[in-house]
């Protein structure tokens, strides 16, 4: 199922319009295709997609491949070209062997001049004496027949002929004249070099060619061999754009797609075509082309490069993009249809990729349901209702289908596209016989391999060598990274490498993974973690037994600080149930009832450790877990008020979060949770205990205590 996903959720599809978009070229009736030339289309900018590791970057290129495999395309990975110490001429010799494809309905595109300099630069040429080195070149660009193995050479050269125009009577006559076919080869090599060899110093091709490559050899000077060489491919594909029966039928552009462009050398590229592109604008000083030569100032080239950083070799004022900390330009809003990415240059537009919406989401529970065989229609109750072994949540849910699924899945992971489709895929793997609601909590429990895979894979590659996962998991207790940096009591003596590299990480939103939404007062700073990334982070610290220590230590430091909200928040953690609700029962009355109701959403967001009580084991209920976690209730001295302030914190604490409240969300914690009570078990006594503080002789604020009793009403997923 995770494999067939890939550009059929509606933000793929999305992208894939744009890119259908940007190649098509402006329409000609058929009449005007046979009597003028084509037109001047607008030049299609360089378009930069961001998004964090694991949010669809490369499935996305992959399908975009595929889409448009009918058209000349090229995929390429500039980190395994990284790898293989690969040079940007190493990339973009890539992309012309991708381009020169064959394609049905389409005349085969050439790149001559970009051929021809190709092989000089790949020739063994030595550069200690110019006339060795013209006379090598010559040999490299004219091979003797012995030196062609079967003779592959002269059927190569009457093809290339062939390419230039050269009629096929001429042809056969020079080959037959003793020096025929060297003197063909190199005529047609001085052909092909056109335009490059005009716009340069040399008078002779040979010493043109020479040049490029002791350029090519010197690392000082090998940024402007690579700007020739990129000039001569740009010329080339106006060239075979432009000209004849190819200007008619060639209605599309080009595709060249780069992924993982955040390395160095994807930067390079980058920066490469974008130079030559400009240089192509303001045109040459000498004389205007020859016959056949690229005459216009556009190329028929889309662009589409995906990365999880902003290129390093990109910063530079002449682009448009200043560095602000911790935000990067084409912010995607979740609720815009559409993909725009923001344009920073005339030459560049950069987009960063959205997570999942629910309603994606649900397009895929109806896949997984139907896959497992529980809806056939879209319309099947979920959690195995029914099957032997499973939980009876068919009495407690009995409309739980698709949104059910789908709201649980996206409830924990947000729409992470890779989160996703890898819970989806393991909830498919586990034995049917379970309920939903057990799969997705053995998916997620603190030992699970899938916790440690998700985390391998989201986290940076080099997170165990900088010391960050051992780190991370003890500062995701803390609401944000920024708070966790600054704890003392985190941090043991001699650590302040460590505390640096994760203060570091918590500046880049691509690598915390920040959701950003309309609503910055709900999404917290911008060192918060993506809730998925964090409740992640949070099994892991559980697994390797931190929890009690990293919850304690901000306690202390939120004490010291004179915090007490996060001092309650952290005892809740801590489970410490009776001094996090006096702090919230201290608080309640007066007028604002809203600000209390903001100050219990902030505390029901601390996070609820995987089931593991000492209260209760495993395999009880979420209502059994809630009366265990009261049991001081019945032995200490409680008031009747404090006494339903607690029991109303600890069960929205263990509860999944009901609908959004705009006038008590904006707590800056996008954390969710929902995994303790997937079913909403204790929604309803959320809502009794609720009203009791609204009708109560408590003096509390009776509207907004019934707004929040309302969201308690409706079960999670409908």
């Amino acid at each position: 199922m995770g494999q067939g996903w890939e550009g059929r959720s509606r933000r793929d599809r999305v992208v894939t319009e744009y890119v259908g978009t940007a190649l098509r070229r402006r329409f000609r009736p058929a009449f005007l295709r046979l009597t003028y030339p084509a037109p001047v289309d607008e030049q299609q900018p360089v378009t930069l997609v961001l998004g964090p590791r694991g949010s669809g970057k490369s499935s996305l290129l992959r399908h975009l491949r595929t889409a448009w495999d009918d058209v000349p395309a090229s995929l390429q990975d500039v980190a395994v070209h990284r790898q293989r110490g690969a040079t940007c001429f190493d990339v973009l010799a890539e992309v012309v062997f991708d381009l020169h494809a064959r394609k049905r309905g389409w005349p085969r595109l050439t790149f001559p001049s970009f051929g021809v300099q190709a092989v000089a630069v790949r020739a063994d040429v030595p550069l200690d004496s110019r006339k060795a080195a013209a006379r090598a070149m010559v040999r490299a660009l004219a091979p003797a027949p012995a030196d062609g193995g079967d003779g592959a050479f002269l059927g190569r050269l009457v093809e290339a002929a062939g390419m230039l125009g050269v009629p096929a009577p001429l042809r056969a006559p020079l080959l037959l004249v003793p020096g025929g076919r060297r003197a063909l080869a190199l005529g047609l090599a001085r052909l092909r070099l056109g335009r490059a060899l005009r716009d340069s110093r040399h008078r002779s091709y040979l010493d043109y060619l020479v040049d490029l490559k002791k350029r090519f050899h010197d690392p000082a000077t090998r940024r402007s061999a690579e700007q020739d060489l990129a000039r001569a491919f740009l010329d080339d594909l106006c060239r075979a754009y432009g000209r004849g029966h190819a200007a008619r039928v060639h209605d599309t552009r080009c595709l060249v797609l780069l992924d993982n462009a955040e390395h160095q050398l994807g930067g390079d590229l980058l920066e490469l075509l974008l130079d030559a592109r400009q240089a192509r604008e303001e045109g040459p000083d000498g004389p205007p082309p020859r016959p056949g030569e690229p005459a216009g100032r556009t190329d028929p080239l889309v662009v589409l490069a995906a990365a999880a950083a902003y290129p390093k070799a990109l910063k530079k004022p002449a682009l448009g993009y200043k560095p602000e900390p911790g935000r990067y330009p084409g912010w995607w809003d979740p609720e815009d249809p559409g993909f725009r990415p923001k344009r920073l240059a005339p030459g560049l537009s950069v987009g960063q990729l959205r997570d999942l919406r629910r309603d994606e989401v649900e397009a895929q529970a109806l896949e997984v349901l139907r896959a497992d065989g529980t809806a056939a229609d879209g319309t099947g109750a979920a959690g195995g209702a029914g099957r032997p072994g499973a939980d009876d949540a068919s009495e407690l849910l009995p409309d739980a289908g698709v949104k059910w699924l789908g709201w649980a899945v996206y409830e924990v992971t947000r729409g992470h596209p890779l989160a996703t489709r890898r819970l989806f895929d393991e909830l498919l793997a586990t034995d049917d016989r379970q309920s939903w609601e057990t799969r997705i909590q053995r998916a997620l429990a603190p030992d699970s391999p899938l916790v440690t895979a998700l985390l391998e894979r989201l986290l940076p590659r080099d997170a165990r060598e900088t010391g960050l996962w051992d780190a991370l998991p003890r500062c995701a207790a803390a609401t944000d990274l920024a708070r966790a940096v600054a704890a003392g009591p985190l941090w043991e003596e001699g650590e302040t490498a460590l505390r640096n590299a994760v203060g570091a990480f918590s500046g880049d939103v691509l690598q915390t993974m920040h959701v950003r939404t309309r609503d910055s007062a709900a999404d917290g700073p911008l060192q918060t973690l993506h809730p998925l990334l964090r409740l992640l982070l949070l099994r892991r610290l559980e697994a390797t037994g931190g929890w009690r220590h990293a919850h304690e230590a901000l306690r202390r430091d939120a004490d010291e600080r004179g915090l007490p909200e996060i001092e309650a928040y952290h005892r809740l953690a801590l489970e410490d149930l009776h001094a996090a609700a006096r702090f919230l029962n201290d608080r309640f009355g007066g007028a604002d009832a809203t600000r209390w109701c903001r100050l219990l959403v902030r505390l029901r967001r601390a996070p609820v450790r995987a089931r593991s009580r000492a209260h209760a084991p495993q395999a009880d209920s979420p209502q059994q877990r809630y009366e265990g976690l009261l049991g001081f209730l019945s032995t200490d001295e409680v008031e009747s008020r404090e006494r339903t302030v607690t029991r109303l914190l600890v069960a929205s604490w263990m509860a999944p979060e009901p609908a959004e409240s705009p006038e008590t969300d904006h707590v800056g914690d996008p954390y969710r949770n929902p995994l303790e009570d997937l079913y909403g078990q204790l929604y309803g006594e959320i809502n009794a205990r609720f009203m009791t503080l609204a009708y109560g002789p408590f003096g509390g604020g009776t509207p907004a205590l019934l707004d929040q009793a309302r969201q308690y009403e409706e079960k999670p997923g409908e």
